[in-house]
């Protein structure tokens, strides 16, 4: 991208920077599986194997985000990685495994509560123990998508756990992610047209 634009600009970086946060938290793993529990008879027990294979089955057992300056950057990343083979995709080396979601444009998806936008997939990693894995969630989005999902995931974590927000409040807030998403659209629209006129004008 840097030598097609001829450009020094940062393109993408990933985070976390740091393996701490690349993994569910225990807590956050038992407020999963109880939730996954909700829907079984109340007696049900997990036997430690059924608690070990749901939580190998998380798409999200572990995750990272790559985070790019414009959403071209993102399309130019898949269409590099995420390459199609016979019956299933790869990213990279890495199976994918399910669909990759779009969180941006796939309306049947879009929660605009949460203002969450991404594109995302989970590929499966080999473990050090023989014929184990887990599942990876890969999350790209851009800038701007990526500090508003920092400041909106108190809301999102509050409003999980079975809590309101005011009516005026999540309007608002509705209000503000979806203006930000035109923002995110205009700058890489400003961003083509700077490169075209430079390119006329060199």
């Amino acid at each position: 991208i840097r030598t097609q634009e001829r450009t020094k600009r940062d393109v993408w970086f990933m985070f976390p920077d740091d393996a701490e946060r690349l993994t569910k938290s225990p807590e956050s793993l038992r407020t999963k599986l109880g939730r996954d529990l909700l829907d079984e008879p109340p007696d049900r027990r997990l036997t430690p194997a059924e608690v070990e294979e749901r939580i190998r089955a998380m798409p999200d057992l572990a995750r990272f985000r790559i985070v790019c300056d414009f959403a071209s950057d993102a399309d130019h990343l898949l269409s590099r990685l995420f390459v199609s083979a016979g019956e299933g995709a790869h990213f990279g080396e890495y199976e994918v495994r399910g669909p990759l979601k779009d969180y941006i444009y796939d309306l049947r998806l879009r929660r605009p509560t949460r203002g969450h936008r991404a594109r995302q997939f989970a590929v499966e990693v080999p473990t050090s123990e023989a014929g184990k894995a887990i599942l990876v969630e890969v999350q790209i989005m851009t800038l701007l998508q990526h500090a508003w999902d920092r400041r909106n995931h108190p809301f999102y974590e509050w409003t999980r756990t079975g809590h309101e927000l005011p009516p005026e409040l999540t309007i608002n807030d509705v209000a503000l992610a979806e203006t930000l998403h035109l923002v995110d659209r205009q700058a890489a629209e400003n961003w083509q047209q700077f490169l075209s006129i430079r390119k006329e004008r060199s």
